[in-house]
């Protein structure tokens, strides 16, 4: 319930300060063959343009090696054109949101030895009083934080 009920203020955040364009949740991916199943995905809009993300909510119950596993079937995901073919999109972010920003290093240093080019990490208070589009979102191996709708 509790993992519940982080996805909806997540997708509340994305709702608030953005155009939210389309949510589908984990029952709406399964059967999708992506090679693993999102939390969700989501496609939501800034001025003209269009963004795609996954989001995993991360509460600290997966081991690192789960989360380095989903990281290199979302890393396939991109490169094999799955993504591009299922969703007629060429780019998507993965967003991971944590709990806590020790969970949030951990795992950037764990995933981040396997790419740090799609994915952006937060916690979720973060989102939840700044929203996404603040410059909340860190890369795996940078000192900085960065908005969504940055490079």
């Amino acid at each position: 319930l509790t993992h519940q009920l982080g996805l909806v203020d997540i997708r509340l955040a994305f709702e608030q300060h953005s155009t939210l364009v389309r949510w589908l949740a984990d029952r709406d991916l399964a059967g999708l063959s992506l090679g693993l199943v999102p939390d969700a995905y989501l496609e939501y809009q800034v001025g003209a343009l269009t963004y795609c993300a996954f989001v995993e909510y991360d509460r600290g119950t997966e081991t690192l090696g789960r989360i380095e596993r989903k990281v290199r079937a979302y890393l396939d995901l991109a490169q094999s054109g799955r993504f591009e073919r299922t969703f007629r999109r060429r780019f998507f972010r993965l967003c991971i949101v944590t709990d806590s920003v020790g969970r949030l290093a951990t795992i950037s240093q764990s995933a981040g030895r396997i790419t740090d080019r799609i994915m952006r990490l937060t916690t979720l208070p973060e989102l939840s009083h700044h929203g996404p589009l603040m410059s909340i979102w860190r890369r795996p191996g940078a000192s900085g934080s960065e908005s969504l709708t940055g490079s």
